[in-house]
């Protein structure tokens, strides 16, 4: 009977220890790499708070860090898309055939805007008229041209995806408002793709994922390029589909879905990417490209934006004599002065979530000296 006891106990101890030994020892560092849209706790160092702050640090890591955790939330995720085509999430909603679409609350709440019960108020309205007036009447007087493009939240592009029950309130926007009232005012360099993405001969946004393919982008490229007066390409670039991959929503609720609609240009660029210091301690990030051809517009254009931007990067690199980008919210006066070459042109790119978050970018392009 003791010898039974001994090994029941040897057995349950083997049950608890052998996916450690396992994950420790034998997987390779992808397999343990969470899947989700956060930095995971760290192992801790033992402080001057003593046990009373480690130990609830410890239980946090292995938390996070649990043997096998992001295959055990894999598998649930999927049974519940598959059984009741949802996911326990505040970030990510499942629509139908596949979709996903965001709607974060803190991110600009984009479910919100698709229902159309967020707006701008008339003061916001002129407030923004006059960030967008400073920041062109800067650039003009430097000779530098100036446009802003603003990218459709994905469910405005695709509401016949999104989940059934899902009512809107009022077709409008803020951001559609937004540009019916600067059009009204003569503003012709603020472009709100929304027709150029809706209208398309092919799918412009990725399934799982909450930003535009390739394709989206270079529909939003040959908008800029009309804004510009110039003449659109004779033909259409060599696109492909590319390998498999799981697109950021799928990411964070950890299910395995393929992105089936990314779309890919075919390209010889040269790229580099330039860490810059800057005065808060922070670190700037200025991204290089240009292209091995011979390109049809030797000017140099500097692009700041959000994620968006880095679809859109390829297409002008391919045209243009240099692209510098930079995001949004590094952009800033002080690290003008570290651009080598003065732009030409400054394209500010943005989905319509962050609509209210450029301020401090048309703010310092308002203040800067190229």
């Amino acid at each position: 009977m003791k010898t039974l006891q001994n090994v029941g106990v040897l057995v349950f101890f083997s049950i608890l220890l052998v996916p450690s030994v396992v994950w420790f020892g034998f997987m390779d560092g992808d397999h343990g790499r969470s899947l989700e849209n956060r930095p995971l706790a760290v192992f801790p160092e033992i402080s001057t708070a003593g046990w009373d702050g480690f130990l609830p640090q410890v239980d946090a890591w292995y938390t996070d860090n649990a043997p096998f955790k992001s295959d055990a939330v894999r598998l649930k995720n999927s049974f519940m898309m598959s059984l009741f085509n949802e996911v326990q999430s505040d970030d990510v909603m499942v629509g139908q055939d596949g979709w996903l679409y965001y709607k974060k609350i803190g991110d600009g709440d984009p479910l919100r805007d698709y229902k159309g019960l967020l707006s701008f108020t008339d003061e916001e309205l002129e407030n923004y008229l006059g960030y967008l007036r400073s920041a062109k009447d800067n650039l003009d007087r430097q000779g530098i041209e100036f446009y802003v493009l603003v990218a459709p939240n994905k469910e405005i592009v695709y509401p016949q995806y999104m989940p059934s029950g899902i009512k809107i309130v009022s077709g409008e926007t803020m951001t559609s408002r937004l540009g019916d009232y600067l059009a009204s005012e003569g503003v012709d360099y603020f472009k709100y793709l929304l027709d150029a993405e809706r209208n398309a001969d092919r799918i412009t946004y990725m399934q799982t994922d909450t930003h535009w393919n390739d394709y989206g982008a270079y529909l939003g490229y040959l908008e800029l390029l009309d804004m510009m007066g110039i003449s659109l390409p004779e033909c259409e670039p060599d696109f492909v589909i590319p390998n498999s991959q799981s697109g950021d929503l799928a990411r964070m609720v950890n299910v395995p879905l393929v992105e089936r609609y990314g779309i890919r240009l075919k390209s010889d660029l040269v790229y580099e990417e330039i860490g810059l210091p800057t005065s808060s301690g922070s670190a700037a990030s200025l991204q290089k490209f240009s292209s091995m051809a011979d390109n049809r517009d030797s000017r140099t254009m500097l692009i700041i934006g959000d994620s968006f931007r880095e679809a859109l990067l390829q297409f002008p690199a391919s045209d243009f004599g240099e692209v510098v980008a930079v995001h949004k919210d590094e952009f800033s006066s002080e690290l003008v002065s570290e651009i080598d070459s003065k732009p030409d042109v400054v394209v500010v790119v943005l989905v319509e979530r962050n609509i209210t978050r450029c301020y401090p970018a048309l703010v310092s392009l308002a203040q800067s000296e190229f």
